[in-house]
């Protein structure tokens, strides 16, 4: 499914937003995104930010 700019956009602001706030369980949704990729259609912007923070 395509989303419009204005719900990546704001997808987007979320994703900065969990990684902000809650780093620990946005390092789990990437690891569980790893195990199941055709699960998740993350932006890349948004798993670049969270790249960022160390794993625990």
């Amino acid at each position: 499914m395509s989303y419009s700019t204005d719900d990546q956009r704001i997808l987007g602001e979320i994703e900065r937003g969990l990684t902000r706030d809650e780093p620990a369980l946005a390092t789990l949704i990437d690891l569980l995104s790893e195990q199941f990729p055709h699960a998740v259609d993350a932006s890349s912007d948004a798993r670049a930010s969270r790249a960022a923070i160390p794993a625990l």
